[in-house]
């Protein structure tokens, strides 16, 4: 698992540095201010649920780095795509990641636990997670 260290180069650049827990080195990644595209997110744990009480369903748990949260993103007012907009804070989180429940409108959490909680929360809920394994 990875944490991620968000810094800005003279609010141009936003710069994601993941710094591997295990081993400890660094890998950088970059979006220019203004960048078009939202990086993919990672699918951290599979959830399983059961719709009507009876038939299974699935559902991911999803992390990006804090630095690229969705709350950083703004609508382009000319061309109504998202951009990353370097001026707006950084989620403090214990471990550099936001969280996110499957394609639900739940939002982002600023850690695993309280994801889970609100996915438990849910008419659907509870859910019974299985966490992927990650190279370190």
């Amino acid at each position: 698992m990875a944490r991620a260290l968000p810094t800005f180069c003279k609010g141009r650049i936003a710069v994601v540095r993941l710094i591997c827990n295990a081993c400890g080195r660094a890998a950088c990644e970059t979006y220019p201010e203004g960048s078009r595209r939202m990086p993919p997110d990672r699918v951290v744990a599979i959830g399983t649920w059961l719709y009507d009480g009876t038939v299974p369903r699935t559902s991911e748990l999803f992390a990006r780095p804090a630095g690229l949260a969705g709350s950083r993103w703004i609508e382009d007012e000319h061309t109504g795509e998202f951009v990353l907009d370097a001026s707006a804070p950084v989620p403090v989180t214990p471990d550099g990641l936001v969280y996110s429940v499957g394609v639900t409108s739940g939002g982002e959490f600023l850690s695993v636990a309280e994801a889970l909680a609100w996915a438990d929360r849910q008419p659907w809920g509870p859910v019974e997670w299985t966490f992927i394994e990650t190279e370190g």
